[in-house]
């Protein structure tokens, strides 16, 4: 029993459907999405992918989502420095 896994990591930047397919005939069994990267778009392109590929061969692609711990990405920082006090209360807005 072969209990040796290969798992890609596949993102946005390097993403191409028979990319996918050619990686899985040189034996990857899992696909990694790094979701700090990925948009829900971007998932579900790779997921049909899987989808397709698992119908057409009898071995199957698993798909791992690695999501990150508690974090929040805000963009730039005015003059890349901020001093925070216990108790300041923080004001998140869309714009």
């Amino acid at each position: 029993m072969n209990s040796t896994k290969v798992i890609v990591t596949i993102g946005p930047e390097d993403y191409d459907s028979n990319k996918i397919k050619e990686l899985f005939t040189c034996g990857m069994d899992v696909i990694r999405l790094n979701m700090s990267y990925c948009s829900q778009n971007f998932c579900k392109k790779v997921l049909n992918d899987v989808k397709q590929i698992n119908k057409e061969f009898s071995k199957k692609v698993a798909v791992l989502l690695d999501i990150a711990g508690p974090e929040l990405k805000i963009g730039e920082i005015e003059g890349n420095k901020v001093t925070l006090n216990q108790g300041d209360k923080i004001r998140l807005y869309m714009d």
